[in-house]
């Protein structure tokens, strides 16, 4: 063969070859025993691209149940970090942190917050798994538990302004519901509303959402519902104590911060601090903190910010009154101090969204002042004991499933959701009395 025929015969060949389409990938092949058996690479119509879908809906329903941040954001802020399952004595000048997500309305997160994050996989012959670790949820996982809805009289335009000119509050008409869905109904909702979308799903196939609820101070999750909601007692394995009734403190010291939670009422001693006008009964009044704060946050959920910076200065008065009637601070008052300016903190957002910049600034310069008191305090503080670590709790799971039947019955429109949610099958396992010793 002469020089140009070689050359010729190699251009040719290369021109050919890369003129081929590629070869399909070959099954990577496991030795199981004395047989060679091969794992497809490939699922059949690119289910996996429908997998990924659903994980992403999944994740952000999850994440507005919770007040996770998602993928929406708002104008970061420079505000108070406060980790609710701490003690004030860990509280520095440093704990700052950007409140550039939005969550659930009107509840701050800390930045580097981690938002849920399932993972799905498609299992021959089963279906789809997703999984997910979350905190405890603050109300009942399953279905069809109560849902706190309220149902208003609308107000005249008359009897609106008379309310808005006195500071009342002035709650929105119609029908609203102040407490989030069960848990298992977000899910089903996310299903019932996008599994027809799985045309690949083969018959007798299934969607499966397994959630595993690690408790937050074991794996350090923080709970944004506990963040910069006010509880109504201390949060879980924190003792009552501090000025004010009802939240977390020291031992031995009445009351504790003004905090309200979704959930049970831990009373607070006698003797607790009440501004005047308050209801004589603690319980009754820290309902009447907490219906302010959830109408509060309703109003930014709805975009009424004019009426969210009225509600807010309401509950923020109410609290300071307390607040006054302390004239000298001590190091245990650090988590009241800091109660006061999550309610700047508040004020801040509401008057940004509303568009005044400079009363946002003011309100933040008055979160930036009192977050330096609470640390001044909580230094004062006498270093806490070590406690023996508790062992470890086995956690609580929800597994929520849905036949291919079912999501395409309510896809098309076959099923009502009320008859999806019956039909679908939803188990909460949680550890029972012998394995909690």
């Amino acid at each position: 063969m002469g020089l140009a025929t070689a050359l010729a015969y190699a251009v040719f060949g290369t021109v050919t070859a890369l003129a081929q389409p590629a070869s399909p990938a070959v099954a990577p092949k496991v030795e199981i025993g004395s047989d060679t058996k091969y794992v497809a690479v490939v699922l059949a119509g690119d289910i996996q691209e429908e997998v990924e879908i659903l994980r992403r809906l999944l994740a952000n329903g999850l994440a507005d149940a919770y007040g996770f941040p998602s993928h929406k954001t708002l104008t970061p802020y420079r505000g108070v970090r406060y980790y609710p399952l701490i003690g004030p004595a860990q509280i520095t000048e440093s704990s700052m942190g950007d409140n550039s997500t939005n969550g659930m309305a009107g509840s701050f997160v800390p930045a580097d917050q981690p938002a849920p994050h399932p993972e799905g996989v498609y299992l021959k012959d089963y279906g789809v798994v997703y999984t997910a670790t979350l905190p405890p949820p603050p109300s009942n996982p399953l279905p069809g538990t109560t849902v706190g809805v309220v149902h208003r009289i609308p107000l005249s335009a008359w009897d609106r302004a008379r309310k808005e000119l006195r500071g009342e509050t002035v709650e929105p008409d119609g029908t609203s519901v102040n407490e989030p869905p069960p848990l298992a109904d977000v899910i089903l909702k996310v299903l019932a509303d996008n599994g027809k979308h799985f045309t690949r799903l083969a018959e007798g196939e299934r969607i499966t959402v397994a959630v595993t609820f690690r408790d937050d101070a074991a794996n350090g999750i923080l709970h944004p519902q506990l963040i910069y909601t006010p509880m109504l007692g201390a949060p879980a394995g924190m003792p009552p104590g501090g000025s004010f009734p009802g939240g977390t403190g020291v031992p031995g010291v009445t009351g504790g911060s003004p905090y309200i939670a979704s959930g049970g009422h831990t009373p607070p001693p006698s003797g607790s601090p009440r501004p005047a006008g308050a209801p004589e009964d603690d319980a009754a009044w820290l309902t009447e903190v907490r219906n302010r704060m959830t109408l509060s946050d309703l109003h930014v959920k709805q975009q009424n910010y004019p009426a969210a910076i009225i509600a807010y200065k309401n509950t923020q008065e109410l609290l300071q009154k307390a607040f006054d009637a302390k004239r000298e601070l001590s190091p245990e008052d650090a988590a009241s101090v800091l109660t006061t300016a999550q309610l700047f903190l508040h004020l801040a957002k509401g008057y940004e969204s509303a568009g005044d910049n400079e009363a946002s600034r003011k309100a933040m310069q008055k979160v930036g002042s009192l977050s330096k008191m609470a640390a001044t305090l909580a230094g004062a503080l006498p270093a806490a004991k070590a406690q023996p670590a508790a062992p470890p709790a086995l956690p609580s799971k929800l597994v929520v499933t849905a036949s291919k039947k079912l999501l395409d019955e309510v896809g098309a429109g076959k099923m009502t959701f009320e008859a999806f949610r019956k039909a679908a099958t939803v188990e909460y396992v949680t550890p029972s009395a012998a394995d909690k010793k």
